[in-house]
């Protein structure tokens, strides 16, 4: 008897991750079927590791006229960048948020992270690389930023 392929998985139940990651443990003491809920077991792994709970980041980084902005606004389906002709749009450092429900680990709160960078190796030289590179570091300490911008002199 040949088997076909398995069953999808039920649905999880959709729940919505707490904003303070101190609050995973008071709500799954009230909530003790959390304890088991995908949503939740991976949101207790980021917090436990140091990184977001409910908010994943990607940050794209390569050549300027790469087309990372344009890779993003593809990805969700929407002007979430700016783009334009030239081959070095962005200019600062900056965050976009977007809000996507997922069916997957049941997490109704669930934000992706997305942050667009200048590119390197424009016409500004290898001092603009630096200042760059920097300004992405700076972003990564000191999350909740939306924009790192440094002014290069000329």
């Amino acid at each position: 008897m040949e088997k076909g392929p398995p069953s999808p998985l039920p649905p999880l139940p959709m729940i919505e991750i707490p904003s303070d990651p101190s609050r995973l443990v008071t709500d799954l003491i009230d909530n003790p079927q959390y304890g088991k809920h995908l949503g939740w077991i991976m949101a207790q792994r980021s917090a436990s590791a140091l990184r977001s709970h409910n908010n994943p980041t990607i940050m794209l980084v390569g050549l300027s006229g790469a087309g990372k902005s344009t890779t993003i606004n593809r990805l969700f389906d929407s002007e979430i960048c700016k783009i334009g002709s030239s081959s070095s749009t962005t200019k600062n450092v900056t965050e976009h948020f977007v809000e996507i429900p997922s069916l997957r680990s049941g997490i109704s709160n669930l934000r992706l992270s997305v942050i667009d960078t200048p590119g390197f190796h424009d016409t500004n030289g290898i001092y603009s690389d630096a200042v760059h590179a920097v300004c992405m570091q700076e972003f990564i300490k000191f999350p909740g930023l939306s924009t790192w911008n440094y002014d290069i002199p000329t």
